[in-house]
C-alpha cells in the first residue's frame, strides 16, 4: 500500500505543490485514502456530482464569479453609507452637503440602488467572506445601524420639509424612495436574523458543500478493516508528502499525533 499511496501523491504532486501546507496535508491525506479503500471513491464521486448539481443550480461559479458577487455586497454597503451622509448635517460642520430639496431625490436613488445590490446578493451573502455567517452576526448589526441611521435621516428630511416645497414634486418622490429603501433594509435585516441563526458558522462549508460534508462523516462511513487500512494510508500519506517535499520532517512529528479522522474532516491543525 505504501508504494501504491506514494505513487498516487507523485502523480498528483504539482496539485499538491501549489496548495496551502495545511491544505495539500488534507488533499494528500485523502488521495490515501481512496487508494486504501476504493469503496469510498464511489461515494466521493456521488458527493462531488451533488456539489456540482447545487452549483449548476446556484448560476455560475469560480473566482471572478465570486469576485463580482463580493464587490456588489462592498458597493451595496457604500451606496448605504452614501445616502443618509448627502443631506444630513455633517458633525464637523454642521452642514449637509445639499438640502433637502436639492438632495431627497438623490438620497433616494442612491438608497435604492445600493438595497438593489444588497438585496440580489442575498441568497449569496452566507458565504460572503465579508458578510457571511462565519462573521457571527456582523451583517445582522450592519443591516440594523443602517437601518436606523436611515429612520433618523427620513425624520430629519421630514422635519426640514419646509424647505423642500419650492423644490417641486422631486424631493417627494426622492422621499418616497427612500422610505422604500428603508423598508428593504428592515427586510434585509429580518431575513439575515433568520438565516444567520440557523446556520452555526462552523457548519457554513458542510451546510454549502456536500463533498466536505461526506469528508467530516468518512470515518462513519468503513468498517473495521476498512478504518484499518485507512490509517496505515494516513501514515503513509505523511511518509509520501514528507518524501515528495510537500511537507516538512516536523509535520510529519506533528501529524502523527492528530487523528486522522480530523484530517481527512479537513482539520490539519
Amino acid at each position: 500500500m505504501k508504494e501504491s499511496v506514494f505513487a498516487e501523491l507523485e502523480a498528483n504532486r504539482g496539485t499538491l505543490a501549489s496548495l496551502r501546507r495545511s491544505r495539500a496535508i488534507v488533499e494528500g491525506s485523502r488521495l490515501a485514502l481512496c487508494v486504501a479503500v476504493p469503496r469510498m471513491a464511489v461515494g466521493l464521486s456521488a458527493a462531488e456530482h451533488r456539489r456540482d448539481e447545487l452549483r449548476a443550480a446556484d448560476g455560475p461559479t469560480g473566482a471572478a464569479f465570486e469576485s463580482g458577487r463580493e464587490a456588489a455586497i462592498l458597493v451595496g454597503l457604500l451606496f448605504a453609507i452614501i445616502a443618509p451622509a448627502l443631506v444630513f448635517p455633517s458633525p464637523r460642520t454642521g452642514r449637509p452637503a445639499l438640502d433637502v430639496g436639492q438632495g431627497a431625490l438623490w438620497v433616494g436613488l442612491v438608497a435604492i440602488v445600493g438595497i438593489a445590490l444588497l438585496a440580489s446578493q442575498e441568497s449569496y451573502r452566507p458565504r460572503s467572506k465579508y458578510l457571511g455567517v462565519q462573521t457571527r452576526g456582523d451583517a445582522r448589526r450592519v443591516y440594523l445601524t443602517l437601518a436606523i441611521i436611515w429612520l433618523i435621516v427620513l425624520v430629519y428630511m421630514i422635519a426640514s420639509w419646509e424647505d423642500a416645497l419650492s423644490d417641486g414634486i422631486l424631493p417627494y418622490i426622492g422621499v418616497a424612495l427612500f422610505a422604500l429603501a428603508l423598508g428593504g433594509m428592515i427586510v434585509l435585516w429580518l431575513r439575515a436574523r433568520r438565516t444567520d441563526r440557523t446556520s452555526a458558522p462552523s457548519a457554513t462549508a458542510i451546510a454549502t458543500d456536500p463533498v466536505d460534508d461526506w469528508w467530516a462523516n468518512a470515518a462513519s462511513r468503513m468498517s473495521g478493516r476498512e478504518a484499518t487500512l485507512a490509517e496505515q494510508s494516513y501514515a503513509a500519506a505523511l511518509d509520501g508528502m514528507e518524501r515528495l517535499a510537500i511537507t516538512r520532517p516536523a509535520d510529519t512529528r506533528r501529524l502523527q499525533r492528530r487523528s486522522p479522522v480530523l484530517v481527512w474532516a479537513g482539520d490539519s491543525g
